[in-house]
């Protein structure tokens, strides 16, 4: 089964069951492919992507692509004129999206569409669709190099033994880890690794614990449907009340307030 909807700037598909296509290009379209059900065997300029359920892939302008579906499979495909998604060359072109959460919003977005009265109406569907893919692939995508990411800031610390101490809380901070752990692997006494980590990252150990449960906590409240309470346990807190304080302190809102606010 094939569903195809276009407005000139937007184009929505949906693939069910088997299908193949031949290898095409488009020259002004950015398009997302979305499996949602079962898995896509894709070719993208040269290169076969076996893609399982939520693992998209982004065809920019003129890269010549093609896939094909089997039975129980489903595909979603958005294309968006260049002039409305410009997607940064160095993000790469795979991205993670939660399929159940990608299929309801494809039914949001086909229906907008469909019932779309005068070009102000449509503009404001085409719009909406724009607004919710750039988060999709805001959550979805990688890093971009050179953003402050963690590898980048590891290699900023010049003693070996602190970035041995910042790497065994980035390997464990969902856990539990007394300062008397890392004052040891760093080799220095609890109140001086304090002070030179903090002097090294800008943050104490606690302070950075916090901030990567934090960004894991908004991970998961965006590309996942656990629990509140789900996420708190996993991100080793010791209450779900303490982390609500956290998160609200953290981000000015609840966490059930950013999940509705970003959800994808």
């Amino acid at each position: 089964m094939k569903l195809e909807m276009t407005t000139g700037r937007l184009e929505l598909y949906k693939y069910e069951e088997s299908y193949v296509n031949e290898p095409h290009r488009h020259p002004d379209w950015f398009q997302m492919t979305i499996p949602v059900r079962g898995a896509c065997e894709f070719t993208q300029s040269g290169m076969t992507y076996h893609l399982a359920e939520g693992e998209a892939l982004i065809q920019r302008p003129e890269e010549e692509h093609h896939f094909r579906t089997g039975p129980g499979e489903s595909v979603l495909i958005v294309k968006l004129h260049g002039s409305l998604l410009p997607v940064p060359e160095n993000r790469g072109n795979r991205f993670d999206v939660n399929p159940a959460e990608a299929a309801e919003k494809f039914g949001v977005w086909t229906s907008e569409v469909i019932n779309s009265r005068n070009d102000e109406s449509l503009r404001a569907a085409e719009s909406r669709v724009v607004h919710e893919v750039s988060r999709m692939l805001e959550a979805g995508m990688p890093p971009a190099p050179g953003h402050a990411a963690d590898a980048d800031l590891i290699r900023t610390i010049a003693d070996p033994h602190l970035r041995d101490a910042w790497d065994y809380i980035r390997a464990h901070y969902k856990s539990a880890i007394p300062v008397e752990t890392l004052s040891a692997i760093a080799l220095q006494s609890r109140y001086h690794f304090i002070r030179s980590f903090k002097a090294a990252t800008g943050l104490t150990p606690h302070q950075t614990i916090l901030k990567l449960r934090m960004q894991e906590a908004r991970r998961l409240l965006i590309r996942t449907s656990e629990t509140v309470t789900a996420i708190s346990a996993g991100l080793g807190f010791s209450s779900a009340s303490q982390f609500y304080r956290s998160f609200l302190k953290d981000e000015g809102k609840t966490p059930e307030q950013y999940r509705r606010d970003n959800r994808i």
